[in-house]
């Protein structure tokens, strides 16, 4: 019988082999090459696509907008880096609609960036945007200015405090 096709599991074992040999266990299942091969496939294509895959356009608006809030940049550092989600590789409602919680990275420490945005006549409008950094249990709104800082009684010339 021929070897290769033997080797392959097409045929059965020649006569000439016997599975009831001094010592010898249950034959050894062979796994074919076509299942080792496509298996390969699959992982560096799975592998490519994650490399390759970018945040979607209102993400990168969003980090860029919360980089440039300073609240965020003195908890963070700047500039802040998107790390990889697997919602990047989603797309459903992405062109007109976002929700996502984006984990993001600054020179100083982790945190995660809360962004929902609606695409109106090419544009994207933000209804959350915020930032928390990591181990803290606050938000940063960068929709919202920071708070003024209350001022000291105004000094009037000639009235002691």
């Amino acid at each position: 019988m021929d070897r290769f096709a033997e080797d392959q599991g097409l045929v059965g074992p020649s006569e000439g082999d016997s599975a009831g040999g001094e010592g010898e266990g249950p034959p050894a299942r062979r796994i074919p090459f076509t299942l080792v091969f496509t298996a390969g496939v699959v992982v560096i294509l799975g592998v490519s696509l994650v490399a390759q895959s970018r945040p979607p356009p209102a993400v990168e608006l969003a980090v860029k907008k919360a980089g440039a809030d300073a609240r965020v940049a003195s908890e963070l550092g700047a500039p802040l880096e998107v790390e990889w989600s697997p919602s990047f590789l989603t797309s459903c409602g992405g062109d007109v609609y976002l929700r996502d919680a984006v984990p993001i990275r600054g020179p100083k420490k982790p945190g995660t960036l809360y962004v929902q945005a609606t695409r109106v006549r090419g544009r994207w409008q933000f209804t959350t945007l915020s930032v928390q950094p990591q181990d803290s249990p606050l938000r940063i709104d960068v929709l919202r200015p920071p708070p003024l800082k209350p001022r000291g009684r105004p000094v009037r010339p000639g009235v002691r405090p």
